[in-house]
């Protein structure tokens, strides 16, 4: 008998701890899969919305706007909630309005996060939203301004390297990097860096970091060689883009926000000697 009592009082201990584990808030990430912030300029900010819902049995109180970021890449994020604070989310509720968040690249790449809010209650289980995000460059034919002093790429339109024997370069093209006539201050271009590396171009100089005066300007060269690439086809068009960056650096070097950036597109055609050439060759628009 009394093993038997001891059996049924362990069993009601059991049943109520059951019962509590499942009390209490329980915020899940509306949408449950990671939030894509999407394709967003290096040196530019974008931001979207998100929220989350309250799946528990009790209501949750979030106190603090701002929310904790997390993960591989959380100095590229930002997270806050819009509405005013305390706000509470009752059971079965979602957090309205819901929260903000900003994805400002610095690089170009696939970049994570997470994102959390601080909830008052103890007892509360929250799940962290997953941030995602693209940093890609801008390529424009003439002028892009990031904040700073204005870079402009003088001639305003795709560099044309031309058509150019497979196996060997082209001559020399230069094109102008200037400073605004309004400006204020010198530019100094710390970094010159290619969207895809692989199609040919190549920058001859000058090296950076080099100084751009107020109202003057920087006249700088690349080079075209064709990638080796089978015959047929007799030609292939190849295409990049290069971007000149102005950034702010620590004393130690290290770069520690973007200020300016300009890049233009490049073009140029690769092609196989021939008996019979085509008619018309093959050019860059």
């Amino acid at each position: 008998m009394e093993t038997r009592q001891v059996v049924q009082g362990t069993l009601a201990i059991l049943a109520i701890v059951a019962a509590l584990a499942g009390c209490g808030p329980q915020l899940d990430p509306a949408p449950p899969q990671a939030l894509d912030i999407g394709q967003v300029y290096v040196g530019t900010i974008a931001s979207k919305t998100g929220t989350w819902r309250n799946s528990g049995t009790a209501n949750a109180t979030i106190a603090q706007p701002v929310l904790t970021m997390g993960g591989a890449n959380a100095s590229l994020f930002a997270g806050a909630l819009m509405g005013v604070v305390p706000v509470t989310v009752a059971k079965g509720q979602s957090l309205a309005p819901p929260a903000v968040f900003v994805f400002a690249p610095t690089d170009v790449g696939q970049f994570t996060a997470t994102a959390t809010p601080i909830v008052n209650e103890p007892a509360a289980k929250v799940t962290a939203m997953t941030l995602k995000g693209e940093g890609i460059m801008h390529y424009v034919a003439g002028d892009l301004t990031l904040g700073g002093q204005q870079i402009t790429l003088q001639p305003p339109k795709p560099v044309n390297f031309g058509r150019v024997r497979v196996g060997r370069q082209s001559p020399i093209v230069t094109f102008d990097v200037q400073n605004s006539v309004f400006a204020t201050q010198k530019i100094t271009i710390t970094k010159v860096q290619f969207s895809m590396n692989n199609q040919g171009f190549s920058y001859v100089g000058p090296p950076p970091p080099f100084v751009v005066p107020k109202g003057g300007k920087v006249t700088v060269q690349l080079r075209f060689r064709p990638p080796a690439f089978p015959n047929p086809p007799q030609e292939k068009i190849f295409r990049d883009g290069v971007t000149f960056f102005e950034v702010q650096t620590d004393t130690m070097g290290n770069i520690t926000a973007q200020k300016s950036a300009a890049g233009v597109a490049l073009c140029g055609v690769g092609f196989h000697p021939s008996e019979t050439p085509p008619n018309p060759p093959m050019t860059c628009p």
